[in-house]
């Protein structure tokens, strides 16, 4: 396999809709990463400071929870907007059967007006024709 038929393999396997590549997805995952780490580190900061631990390691501790926090909301973020577009794309596809259903249908039913004005024509020339030649 050439190097051309192989980047031309990947050119297709480019046509997915990926999470990386939606502009909604990528900034929610950013603010509910960086959103869930500062909580983290924040609720841990303030729980250890009023139980009493030293500063230290109440920084420490903050920072690992903070860390940890945000490495669950990045997953939670992710498995969230995969659901999000797996409905977006089934409603996508929906929508673009719909339309063409319907183009569909009006194209059948202009043929049926199309076939029925001429069955009405070829009608009414035979009847003309029928009342000449009866003459």
């Amino acid at each position: 396999m050439s190097k051309r038929e192989k980047d031309e393999g990947d050119a297709v396997a480019d046509e997915h809709v990926r999470l990386s590549t939606h502009p909604e997805a990528v900034a929610s995952v950013k603010r509910m990463r960086a959103r869930c780490g500062l909580a983290g580190f924040a609720v841990v900061l303030v729980l250890c400071l009023m139980a009493g631990v030293p500063a230290f390691d109440a920084t420490f501790r903050a920072l690992i929870a903070g860390v940890v926090a945000h490495l669950a909301g990045w997953y939670v973020s992710i498995a969230v907007w995969r659901q999000v577009i797996r409905q977006q794309a089934s409603q996508a596809a929906e929508a673009y059967n719909a339309r063409i259903r319907k183009a569909r249908q009006d194209a059948a039913d202009r043929a049926a007006a199309a076939l029925s004005a001429q069955q009405a024509a070829e009608a009414e020339a035979q009847a003309s024709w029928s009342a000449t030649i009866g003459r």
